[in-house]
């Protein structure tokens, strides 16, 4: 290991995921709302697609934090099954609201 991995330990790394998660929340609902995208996108729900993002950001916290099975994102999303419905619904919603 690397002798920076002394200076951060799991509850540090944990509270970090927590604050940036909140973020990423935060921005995607200033997104979804600004003008820009509700005239571009023709529709004023878009911040309706929140739900899958949280529900999504809130299923990762869980894996990551609770299971402390937090090895690859990308294997995570491929195989958790929630995390794989949460994307579909995402993709179905904004299909819906597009077309």
């Amino acid at each position: 290991m690397r002798a920076s991995i002394k200076n951060y330990n799991i509850q540090y790394m944990d509270a970090t995921l927590g604050i940036l998660a909140s973020v990423t929340i935060v921005c995607y609902i200033m997104f979804c709302v600004s003008p820009e995208v509700v005239e571009r996108i023709g529709n004023e729900y878009v911040y309706i697609s929140s739900i899958f993002v949280i529900a999504g950001i809130l299923r990762f916290l869980q894996i990551a934090i609770v299971k402390k099975d937090c090895g690859s994102p990308t294997d995570i999303i491929i195989h958790d099954k929630f995390m794989l419905c949460c994307i579909t619904l995402w993709i179905v919603f904004f299909f819906l609201i597009l077309y």
